[in-house]
């Protein structure tokens, strides 16, 4: 089997994202399979604004470009875009989630192509959702046919792990790490209503001499987080991206990776970290994202 992967989030500011690691440990993971021929895909240059649209039409050359030279090969796309250059019934894409379909964007380049997204993805082959929660909402909200979709969960390798090794504690000591903390991992580039981060961080103010721990590229984002961790007297530790994490969750004492506020909330609730009684009045608000 021949596929072609649109690995364009390497080549932009995705690459110290999530998708940037979806995409990275797909091509690492599908090369070992000797039935497969992959052929990943990369724009040759960044594209010139950092945005949805811009990142998908930067990706687009390159794809066309491949497309005669592994004619009749599956197209998969990784970052829940569909592509322009090749033919839908030989694409397989990836949704993360559907939130760039609920958000509220003025019309723009963005919201263009958003839009045509919506149209272009139901005509796929397959959609590969990450959860059976994103593959619901997938079909909810872009129409798509149940029986074209399939979940595959995101796999776990060696860097996901609690075992420690003896080199662990002096890379930790290097990012001024204490010896227990509270992880988590995610881009800070950007604010991002989904993650909940300032439910987190007040979270985090009720529980004793609890460090939290953030590994994710920075940017305006790290340094509101810093004002507000400042505000509320939570000692906050900013590691920047970093390319293995797994000193990092090795380490951690109180948690490993707290996908947003509202779930570590849960989390650290379920820990003993955070008093039910101190939490009711904060848990009410954000019960209906749990």
């Amino acid at each position: 089997m021949r596929i072609v992967v649109d690995a364009s989030p390497l080549r932009d500011s995705r690459r110290q994202a999530g998708i940037g690691r979806y995409t990275a440990s797909m091509v690492a993971a599908l090369s070992k399979h000797e039935e497969i021929e992959l052929h990943p895909v990369m724009p040759l240059l960044p594209p010139p604004l950092d945005t949805l649209a811009v990142r998908w039409l930067n990706a687009q050359p390159g794809l066309a470009l491949a497309r005669p030279l592994h004619a009749g090969a599956l197209l998969h796309g990784m970052a829940s875009d569909a592509s322009l250059v090749w033919p839908p019934e030989r694409q397989v894409v990836t949704i993360h989630d559907v939130v760039p379909w609920t958000m509220d964007i003025p019309m723009s380049a963005t919201k263009r192509h958003i839009e045509s997204q919506r149209r272009r993805l139901p005509r796929c082959a397959a959609i590969v959702a990450v959860s059976p929660a994103a593959a619901n909402e997938a079909v909810a909200e872009l129409g798509l046919d149940p029986s074209r979709v399939h979940v595959v969960p995101e796999g776990v390798d060696a860097t996901f792990t609690a075992n420690a090794t003896a080199e662990d504690a002096a890379v930790n000591r290097q990012f001024g790490l204490p010896a227990t903390y509270v992880l988590w991992v995610g881009s800070l580039r950007h604010h991002d209503p989904r993650k909940a981060l300032d439910r987190l961080l007040e979270a985090m103010s009720r529980v004793d001499r609890a460090t939290l721990v953030m590994a994710g590229a920075e940017g305006e984002e790290s340094h509101r987080l810093l004002g507000l961790a400042a505000e509320l007297g939570v000692p906050l530790v900013l590691t920047g991206f970093v390319s293995d994490l797994r000193p990092h969750l090795a380490a951690a004492g109180r948690g490993i990776r707290l996908a947003d506020g509202a779930r570590a909330l849960l989390l650290l609730r379920c820990r003993g970290l955070f008093p039910r009684t101190d939490a009711a009045p904060l848990g009410s608000r954000i019960s209906g994202h749990l």
